[in-house]
């Protein structure tokens, strides 16, 4: 509440506090307001505005969305590209980013960005760690620490420390509270990207049902909320890991069909890759 500005408007008035309270209150409620102390009832308040001139919105300012400096709106743009893994793309546009111009909590999710690219797109563990050590955790939300600790946990295994891995994961998967979240909550691109690295990790590790179990959660809660970003991901884990359970031939030639073009559709230069290497 702008207290202030009741004050500046009596004194611009050029109005006693007596003055002001005349009819509406006491002069000590008014003296509390004007100090912070106590709000009084809303018919004090309205009655206050009234005689001042001032309506609620003038001592109860809305707030206004803070508008993206351009160095934002790159940031948004290669994290876009980023869940597309558009590689390309994405390095020519934080290529244009000027870190000094973004706010803290942006600053934090442009080093977590790194940290991701350096291990998925670049496979280098040694950057990666650089750029974890910049990250201000306390800027980060909720489901964006959760995906920093699915990229830790995925770091350990790329370094052999599986069991560490495993333990991570497993708290990550303790710590989602899918059924407290609505499904546009859970299908966030932060929990989408941490479900896919859990998926991810239990096919490295050969368990393949369990591969299966979330990739295909993944693909409904997409399709709950309309979302696309990482179905390709998601439908090329599927068929990696169903062939190793001895599934039938049409339904990979299906999903495959269905990751090619997605991946064509977001550019996703990882997956098109894969699927030429590995098909």
């Amino acid at each position: 509440m702008k207290v202030e500005r009741i004050v500046a408007r009596r004194k611009q008035l050029k109005l006693s506090q007596i003055a002001l309270s005349d009819g509406i209150c006491t002069q000590a409620t008014l003296s509390k307001l004007e100090n912070g102390l106590q709000i009084p009832s809303i018919d004090i308040l309205v009655s206050l505005c009234e005689k001042l001139g001032l309506t609620l919105n003038d001592i109860f300012p809305m707030h206004t969305k803070q508008a993206l400096t351009n160095d934002e709106v790159y940031l948004n743009q290669a994290i876009q590209a980023q869940i597309h893994q558009n590689v390309t793309k994405y390095r020519m546009i934080f290529k244009k980013i000027e870190l000094k111009s973004l706010r803290e909590e942006k600053r934090a999710v442009y080093h977590l960005s790194h940290y991701l690219a350096a291990l998925f797109f670049d496979n280098d563990v040694v950057s990666a760690k650089r750029w974890r050590d910049r990250i201000n955790t306390n800027e980060l939300v909720d489901d964006q620490q959760l995906l920093l600790m699915a990229g830790e946990a995925y770091q350990c295994y790329m370094v052999g420390h599986s069991d560490r891995a495993q333990s991570l994961f497993a708290k990550i998967w303790q710590q989602q509270n899918f059924s407290a979240r609505s499904v546009q909550e859970n299908a966030s691109v932060a929990n989408i990207v941490t479900l896919y690295l859990s998926a991810r990790f239990e096919l490295a590790c050969g368990r393949y049902k369990n591969t299966v179990f979330l990739a295909s959660y993944g693909i409904n809660l997409l399709s709950d909320t309309d979302h696309s970003y990482f179905l390709e991901n998601f439908f090329l884990l599927m068929v990696q890991a169903d062939k190793q359970l001895q599934g039938q031939r049409f339904v990979h030639n299906e999903m495959l069909k269905n990751a090619r073009t997605l991946a064509k559709l977001h550019q996703n230069e990882l997956i098109l890759q894969q699927i030429g290497t590995l098909f």
